[in-house]
C-alpha cells in the first residue's frame, strides 16, 4: 500500500525555475501516513513531439508501505524509461509473483513487456486483487492511469488550466482550481502526449471500459465519444473520453435466474456453505499471509505509542471488529492461517453515549427510588461493544490457544470533533454526505487501533495498547452480496425477487464511488493496508454463480434470512450465537450517528465536514 501523487503541466520556456510546481506539505504528509518505510521524488520533462504542440513536465511523488519483497522506492523506473507508480496487491490472476518478490516490481517487468499502449489495459484486466496505478509508457510518451473493477484503492483526480493531477488523497479547499474527484472506477484511463492535438486545456482521453461497468453508455450518434458532466467522478464538460475496446471480465455475471418452483434443501444449502468456506478462506488466506511485523518504533501519532503496546507481543493482522457475522467469519477463518504464537487485534469502536440534559426537579413521589445513573465505564457500552465481547469469547472458545487482542477504542466527542478537523474531513474529501461522516469517522478510530485490552470477568479497565499490524481485514462486500442490509427486505417485500436481484446488482455495481475509496483513504492514514476478503474476485464470482435464493431468503425473520448462506456456513466453522444476529451497520453499532444531530438523513450534505467559507 503506497501514497502516490502525479502532476503534469505546461513547461514555462523562459522560468529560471526549472521545477515551478510545489506538493502542498499538508498533502505530502497525508502521503507519508499511507507509506511510511520510504519515499522519492522524480521530475521529467517530456519535450514538444510537433513544433506546434506545448512541452511539458511530470512531477511525482511516491510514498510506500513495505508488505511484498523488498523495500522499493516509488516511482520504480525500468532501463526503456518506463516509470510506474502502483498503490497494490497482487493476489492471484496471470501475473505470478513468487514469495519474497516484491509485485510493483514484477508488474514493472511485465509492462515494460507490453508491445503496445493497447495491451497495456489488457494486462490489467487479468491482475487479481486490489490497485490504482499511475503509468508512464515512454517509448509512445503515454500516461495510463485507474483502478481496479471494485475501486479498493483510492485515486482522485484534479483538473486546471494548464495542469493534470492524480492522487491517493487530497485536501479540501474553497479555491476553484483546487476541486478533485475520485477517478471512476470504469476502466484504465490513457492520455497520449504525443498526438499533435493534445492539450492540458482541453484534454481528451480513451478509455479502455470494465465489461459490466457502471458508466452509461455513450449516445448512439456520439460516435463513441462521450463528454461527461454531473456525474460521480466529474470530469469537466470540455474534457471528452473516447471509448475503447471493452476489457474482459475478472469475476462472472451475476445469476438472474429466479425459477424457484422447488424448495432448497438442507443438503444443498450445507454444500454450497461449505464451497463459500473454502473459496472465502482462500481469499483470507492470501491476504493474512507472510504479513510483516511493523517495527517497534511505529508510531502514528509521535506520542510515544511504541510504550503502548510493547509489553504485548505484535499482531500482524487486525480485524475491523463488531461481533457480527461478517467480522466474526474473517476473524475464524484468519485463525486457520495466521501462525498460532502470533495474536490477533480485534479492532472494537465506541463512541460515548450523549449526556442526557438535567431535567427540572418534580416533587418526589411514593414508590421505589429510581437506580441512579450508569458509571462511566458504561458510556461506552454501545451495541457494537456487546456483540464484540460475546464474539470474543465465541473466538476464545473455538482456540483457546491463541492470544485474541479485544481493542476496546473508546471516543469522546471532543476527540472525535478534533479529528475531523485536523484529519478525518480531508480523508473523507471529496465525499460530503452524512453517512460518509458517520463511517468515516467510526472507521478512522477503530482502524487508529488504540485502545485498551479487554479481559472478560475483569471489572478494572484493562491495559491501553496500539495495533501495530499492518493489514486491517474488512467484512465490507458480505452485506451487498448477500442482502444484508435492511433496505433489501424493503424491496423484496416490495418486488420480490426481480426486485432483490436487480437491488443486489445496482449495490456491488456502485460500491467503488460509495465505499471503497473512502474506505482506502481513511484507513491507509494510519500507515495500515485495508483488505477485503469478500470482494475478492474468486468469491464474488462463486456468490455471482448462485441462484439468489441459496444466499438470502428474505421472507424468514431478521437474523435468519439475511445472508442465510454466509450464517450456515459460520456455523459449519463453529460459530455459534454470532450466526444469529442480524445487521447493525457501524454508524450505528458504534452509535456515532446518535453524537451529533440525529435529526439528519444519511444522504444530506454533512455541514461538519465543510470548510468555513466566511473564515
Amino acid at each position: 500500500m503506497c501514497g502516490i501523487f502525479f502532476c503534469v503541466e505546461n513547461s514555462l520556456p523562459d522560468s529560471n525555475d526549472p521545477c515551478p510546481f510545489r506538493l502542498k506539505k499538508q498533502v505530502e504528509e497525508c502521503l507519508r501516513r499511507r507509506g511510511p518505510d520510504g519515499r522519492c521524488n522524480l521530475t521529467r520533462a517530456i519535450p514538444s513531439c510537433h513544433s506546434t504542440s506545448q512541452s511539458h513536465v511530470m512531477h511525482m511523488h511516491g510514498h510506500t508501505l513495505q508488505l511484498q519483497g523488498p523495500l522499493t522506492l516509488q516511482p520504480m523506473v525500468d532501463s526503456q524509461g518506463n516509470m510506474l507508480m502502483w498503490n497494490g496487491e497482487i493476489f492471484a490472476g496471470e501475473i505470478k509473483v513468487r514469495n519474497g518478490e516484491n509485485d510493483g516490481l514484477t508488474l514493472l517487468s511485465r509492462l515494460g513487456s507490453c508491445r503496445s499502449d493497447d495491451d497495456v489495459p489488457l494486462l490489467m484486466s487479468k491482475v487479481k486483487g486490489p490497485w490504482s496505478l499511475i503509468y508512464w509508457r515512454e517509448e509512445s510518451k503515454t500516461l495510463i492511469f485507474g483502478r481496479d473493477y471494485f475501486g479498493r484503492r483510492s485515486l482522485l483526480w484534479n483538473f486546471s488550466s494548464g495542469r493534470f493531477s492524480l492522487s491517493s488523497v487530497a485536501l479540501r479547499s474553497l479555491s476553484p482550481n483546487e476541486v478533485w474527484e475520485e477517478v471512476p472506477a470504469d476502466g484504465l484511463y490513457m492520455l497520449q502526449f504525443a498526438k499533435e492535438s493534445f492539450s492540458l486545456i482541453d484534454i481528451r482521453f480513451d478509455l479502455f471500459p470494465w465489461r459490466q461497468c457502471r458508466s452509461v453508455p455513450p449516445p448512439p450518434d456520439s460516435g463513441g465519444d462521450i463528454a461527461q458532466s454531473g456525474s460521480e467522478g466529474d470530469i469537466p464538460t470540455d474534457t471528452r473520453v473516447h471509448r475503447r475496446e471493452t476489457l474482459p471480465p475478472l469475476v462472472e455475471p451475476l445469476n438472474r435466474d429466479i425459477s424457484i418452483g422447488c424448495h432448497i434443501t438442507e443438503e444443498e444449502l450445507a454444500c454450497a456453505a461449505a464451497q463459500l468456506i473454502d473459496v472465502l478462506g482462500e481469499a483470507v488466506q492470501r491476504r493474512v499471509t507472510n504479513v510483516p511485523m511493523r517495527k517497534p518504533h511505529f508510531s502514528t501519532e509521535g506520542d510515544g505509542i511504541q510504550e503502548r503496546c510493547s509489553h504485548r507481543d505484535p499482531a500482524s493482522v487486525a480485524v475491523l471488529f463488531s461481533g457480527g457475522i461478517d467480522s466474526m467469519v474473517l476473524a475464524a477463518l484468519s485463525d486457520r492461517f495466521i501462525p498460532a504464537d502470533q495474536p490477533i487485534d480485534l479492532l472494537n469502536v465506541a463512541f460515548e453515549k450523549r449526556q442526557k440534559a438535567p431535567q427540572k426537579k418534580k416533587k418526589k413521589k411514593k414508590g421505589p427510588v429510581a437506580p441512579p445513573q450508569t458509571e462511566d465505564s458504561d458510556r461506552y457500552l454501545v451495541p457494537d461493544r456487546v456483540t464484540g465481547r460475546s464474539g470474543l469469547k465465541e473466538l476464545q472458545s473455538l482456540n483457546p490457544e491463541r492470544v485474541w487482542n479485544m481493542v476496546e477504542i473508546n471516543v469522546t466527542v471532543g476527540e472525535l470533533k478534533a479529528a475531523r478537523q485536523d484529519r478525518i474531513g480531508d480523508l473523507v474529501y471529496p465525499l460530503t454526505s452524512v453517512l460518509d461522516d458517520s463511517i468515516g469517522c467510526a472507521l478512522w478510530f477503530a482502524s487508529r487501533g488504540q485502545g485498551v485490552i479487554y479481559h472478560p470477568g475483569s471489572d478494572e479497565e484493562g491495559p491501553p495498547h496500539t495495533s501495530r499490524a499492518k493489514v486491517l481485514l474488512s467484512g465490507l462486500g458480505a452485506d451487498e452480496q448477500l442482502a444484508g442490509y435492511a433496505r433489501h427486505r424493503v424491496h423484496f417485500n416490495k418486488d420480490g425477487w426481480p426486485g432483490l436481484l436487480s437491488q443486489l446488482e445496482m449495490e456491488l455495481g456502485r460500491i467503488s464511488s460509495r465505499n471503497m475509496g473512502r474506505d482506502d483513504r481513511i484507513i491507509s492514514d494510519h500507515s495500515r493496508e485495508a483488505r477485503f476478503p469478500y470482494l475478492d474476485e474468486d468469491v464474488v464470482s462463486y456468490l455471482n454463480s448462485l441462484p439468489v435464493h441459496l444466499k438470502a431468503d428474505l421472507s424468514l425473520p431478521r437474523g435468519e434470512g439475511e445472508k442465510r448462506l454466509l450464517r450456515v456456513a459460520a456455523r459449519k466453522i463453529g460459530l455459534t450465537d454470532s450466526t444469529t444476529l442480524p445487521k447493525r451497520a457501524i454508524q450505528f453499532g458504534s452509535r456515532i450517528a446518535k453524537l451529533e444531530n440525529a435529526v439528519q438523513k444519511g444522504s444530506d450534505v454533512c455541514d461538519r465536514l465543510l470548510l468555513d467559507q466566511t473564515g
